[in-house]
């Protein structure tokens, strides 16, 4: 904790420089943020789903339906993920 206090933020970017590098070598990059936040929501919530992860995806549901997405339409978009997307 206290290393990363006294950081000035030169580790971070060094780190994503390195990030960049690796991703360039290897064919692979770090996912970009949507610009829109309910798609952004929309695609971490899927993601955390995918992945196995409900907790973290229950986060992603309540940003979801603050923006209006009903717990209907939640569960539609979890038994969709559940079939494989079909």
């Amino acid at each position: 904790m206290q290393v990363a206090r006294l950081d000035s933020g030169r580790m971070a970017t060094q780190l994503r420089a390195l990030s960049r590098l690796a991703g360039r070598l290897f064919g692979w990059a770090a996912p970009q943020r949507l610009a829109n936040p309910v798609l952004e929501a929309l695609r971490q919530y899927s993601v955390m789903l995918l992945i196995g992860r409900p907790v973290a995806a229950e986060e992603w549901a309540a940003i979801l339906q603050a923006a209006g997405y009903t717990p209907a339409r939640l569960t539609t978009i979890r038994l969709v993920l559940a079939n494989g997307g079909r």
